[in-house]
């Protein structure tokens, strides 16, 4: 009877003491990291293009998250149904408007391999969706109640806020452009005030990305001055030697997609044509080195800072019979 009562007491000791299981509350640093996978982009213009300083602070209490740094800071607050953001320089609020998309059922999967990030022991999860794939590097140690997240929210980091009731150390974020990666080289559990959280009275605007990008330009921007450049650069001589006018027509074409990036300092990097097989090799040729040698472009600026960016034009050889 003694056995029964004390493993009852004890039961009830373990119970009480996960019910108290208090969420983690204090500030983590991360290191942050951008890196391109496009050869022809580097890793500078993605950090600029998805406003990545090299650290991060985040405050956290109670399901709130304050993340600020030197580009940007966003605030998650628990009574809000949005994550609102800002770039540093630009007094205004944004939030992204939800996804419309098919329902998706994204694949996940553990790891028990234990990494030591910031002094702690993590596993990991990974949340494989069709554009992206994120690995969370976590402690267990560090509780974070999901009760506080949006039911409604269906992101990664709320699945794997739910799957594993931890704060992250570690974020490893893959997509088709891009490895962007923070990790934590600092915990400190302490009081976080509420009014870390408070926001600022700024407009509030639903997040449109083309908004803060200007696409490179030739020159001052005017066709006419693109136009009167390829035509003065074409072999004519390659034009009259490749491109054949059928029989009973008066005139033919063949026309070059060429994909190129404008560099951050205004120069044409890497080239090269996408419709091979609809034109003569000669003149894919003829239309990359037009392209690579064609001056005066205005990099593309994503909220003022200039980066690389992929363009596309068509060049078109055309003969007609006088």
């Amino acid at each position: 009877m003694r056995i029964i009562f004390s493993l009852f007491l004890l039961c009830c000791l373990l119970t009480n003491g996960t019910a108290q299981q208090k969420s983690f509350e204090g500030v983590i640093d991360y290191q942050l990291e951008a890196k391109s996978k496009n050869p022809w982009i580097s890793d500078v213009s993605i950090a600029r293009l998805l406003a990545i300083a090299s650290t991060m602070k985040v405050h956290i209490k109670q399901g709130n998250f304050r993340r600020e740094s030197a580009k940007m800071l966003d605030i998650n607050r628990t009574d809000s149904n949005r994550q609102l953001f800002m770039f540093k320089g630009i007094d205004t609020f944004y939030y992204n408007a939800p996804a419309v998309t098919e329902e998706e059922i994204p694949e996940i999967s553990q790891s028990e391999k234990i990494v030591t990030i910031a002094g702690y022991n993590c596993k990991s999860l990974t949340i494989r969706s069709k554009n992206m794939i994120t690995t969370y590097y976590y402690d267990p140690a560090l509780f974070q109640d999901p009760a506080y997240s949006n039911p409604a929210d269906k992101t990664s980091f709320t699945l794997f806020l739910k799957q594993t009731k931890a704060v992250y150390l570690k974020c490893v974020i893959e997509t088709e452009q891009f490895v962007y990666t923070e990790t934590a080289f600092r915990v400190a559990k302490t009081t976080v005030a509420d009014a870390v959280f408070q926001l600022q009275s700024f407009p509030v605007a639903e997040f449109v990305f083309m908004s803060h990008l200007k696409l490179p330009v030739f020159k001052s921007g005017d066709e006419a001055e693109w136009v009167s450049y390829v035509q003065k650069s074409i072999n004519a001589d390659l034009v009259n030697k490749y491109v054949k006018i059928p029989k009973g027509e008066k005139a033919a074409q063949q026309t070059a997609e060429v994909l190129f990036v404008v560099l951050a300092n205004g120069t044409v990097g890497e080239a090269e044509v996408i419709n091979k097989k609809e034109i003569h090799a000669a003149l894919a040729k003829e239309a990359v080195r037009i392209v690579k040698e064609s001056f005066g472009w205005k990099p593309a600026t994503v909220r003022g800072e200039k980066i690389d960016q992929l363009m596309m034009q068509k060049i078109t050889f055309r003969i007609a019979e006088e």
